[in-house]
C-alpha cells in the first residue's frame, strides 16, 4: 500500500529542491576517510555536542545540557591504533543553555559557541567562562529556526578569517523538515573578518540538502540533519550528518555520514561528496574536528559522541587525505 502523506511530503520537498537548487552528491563513499580506532570515555562526561582542537593533545568540548566547556586531553597512538581521553578542567559559560557547536579561534584564543536555545553565536574566554564577543546572526535564523533544530554546527578556518555555522534541520520558511524518505534543506552561513580585531560579518549562504531518513520514527522521533562541521585547508568543509530512526523491531538506529563541501564555488548551492557512511550502533556522533598528524604523516579527524542516556560515550579517530 502506498503512503499518501509520505508521497505528498516527498513531492513538496522535490518541488522545493527544484525551486531552490539542491545539493548534488558525488558517488561514494571513497577511501578519503577511513576508521583508525574507537575508544570509550570511561568516566564521561555525557552530553558532549561538539569538539574543537586547541593544539597538541588539548581540545575543547561543549555539552548541550549544562552550559559547560570542557578542556580535555585526547592522546592518540603514533600509529593511530588506540587512544585515551581525560578531562583537564571544566568551566561554566555565562548564561548558556543548549550548546551545540564550538570552534577555537586561532587569532584571539577564544572559543566561539553556538547556542540552539536562542540561535546565538558568542565568544568566551575559555579560562573564566566570561563572554567577550558576539557574532551578528542573520534574522532568518532567529525568526524561523524550529525548536531544537537551530544552530547545531560551528567551525572556523585554520587562518581564522572565516567562520561557518549551520542549522540542524530546515527553517520553517524553507520547507518541511527531514522525515522518512525525505531530506531537509539547511543553510550554511559564512562569516568573514579581516583580522583578529575585526567583527565577524555575515557573508554568503549555501543551501545544503541533507539526506532523507531511511527508517521509521522511534518513539515518535526520526531525524536527519547536520550535527557538526570542520574546515580543512584549501577551502574544504567537512559536514557531519547524523540520522536517528527505527530500522528494526525494537531498537533505534544511529547513522553517521561525512561529506566534503567545496567552498571555492560561486554557486549558492552546496555540492557534497560522500567520504564516510556508517551505522554507529549506540554512538551518537555530534562533533568533529581535525586531530593530530600521525608518525607516518597521516592526518586525522576526531569525532565525539553524545553519550547521554543509553548512548555510548566514544571517541572515533579517522584518517583523512
Amino acid at each position: 500500500m502506498s503512503d499518501a502523506p509520505a508521497l505528498a511530503r516527498l513531492a513538496c520537498a522535490l518541488a522545493a529542491c527544484l525551486a531552490a537548487g539542491c545539493a548534488t552528491v558525488a558517488p561514494g563513499p571513497t577511501e578519503a576517510v577511513e576508521d583508525l580506532c574507537e575508544f570509550a570515555r570511561e568516566s564521561g562526561p555525557d552530553g558532549l555536542s561538539d569538539i574543537t582542537r586547541v593544539g597538541g593533545d588539548v581540545y575543547y568540548c561543549v555539552d548541550d545540557r549544562g552550559g559547560l566547556l570542557h578542556e580535555v586531553e585526547i592522546r592518540v597512538a603514533a600509529d593511530g591504533s588506540d587512544g585515551s581521553f581525560s578531562v583537564l578542567r571544566s568551566v561554566q559559560l555565562d548564561g548558556r543553555v543548549d550548546l551545540e557547536g564550538c570552534a577555537y579561534d586561532p587569532l584571539t584564543h577564544w572559543v566561539w559557541v553556538s547556542d540552539e536555545y536562542d540561535s546565538s553565536i558568542r565568544a568566551y574566554d575559555p579560562k573564566t567562562g566570561r563572554m567577550v564577543a558576539k557574532a551578528a546572526v542573520p534574522d532568518v535564523y532567529l525568526k524561523h529556526a524550529r525548536k531544537n533544530r537551530s544552530l547545531e554546527a560551528l567551525a572556523i578556518s585554520p587562518d581564522g578569517l572565516h567562520m561557518y555555522a549551520a542549522n540542524e534541520d530546515t527553517l520553517d520558511c524553507d520547507g518541511e523538515p527531514a522525515g522518512p524518505g525525505v531530506g531537509g534543506i539547511v543553510r550554511i552561513q559564512e562569516f568573514v573578518r579581516s583580522d583578529s580585531a575585526d567583527l565577524w560579518r555575515p557573508s554568503r549562504q549555501l543551501r545544503y540538502a541533507t539526506d532523507p531518513v531511511e527508517g521509521t520514527p522511534y518513539n515518535g522521533m526520526a531525524l536527519s540533519g547536520i550535527s557538526a562541521m570542520c574546515v580543512l585547508d584549501k577551502g574544504r568543509l567537512l559536514v557531519l550528518e547524523r540520522e536517528m530512526s527505527k530500522k528494526n523491531v525494537l531498537l533505534p538506529t544511529l547513522r553517521g555520514r561525512l561529506y566534503e563541501v567545496d567552498l571555492n564555488t560561486t554557486s549558492k548551492t552546496a555540492s557534497k561528496r560522500l567520504l564516510w557512511d556508517e551505522s554507529t550502533m549506540f554512538a551518537n556522533y555530534e562533533g568533529v574536528c581535525q586531530g593530530p598528524t600521525l608518525a607516518d604523516g597521516t592526518r586525522t579527524l576526531v569525532l565525539v559522541s553524545d553519550g547521554a542516556g543509553e548512548a555510548d560515550s566514544n571517541i572515533l579517530v579517522m584518517s583523512v587525505k
